[in-house]
């Protein structure tokens, strides 16, 4: 593998992002199956960029402002229901 293409940065488990956010570990692997947080998958092992759950983390906030104040969500809004108070750090 070049230099250039080399994979960095932090990465989480499945587990390790469901215990974070205290959800069931199938919830998590719904997300990732439901394309709405992306995940890459090396042999039978799913890992979760640290970039793409902050990402996945601030669209569900927004999700959840947008719905206490009554404006329409994307489908899936179950996951405006999340409180995620802190910020999730590995």
């Amino acid at each position: 593998m070049s230099e250039s293409s080399q994979i960095t940065g932090n990465f989480w488990s499945v587990k390790q992002v469901s215990d974070a956010l205290h959800v069931h570990s199938r919830t998590v692997l719904n997300w990732v199956n439901a394309g709405r947080l992306p995940a890459i998958k090396v042999g039978r092992v799913i890992r979760i960029s640290d970039a793409d759950l902050q990402t996945f983390l601030k669209m569900v906030r927004t999700e959840a402002r947008k719905k206490r104040h009554g404006e329409p969500t994307p489908t899936g809004d179950h996951l405006a229901k999340l409180s995620i108070d802190r910020e999730v750090t590995a």
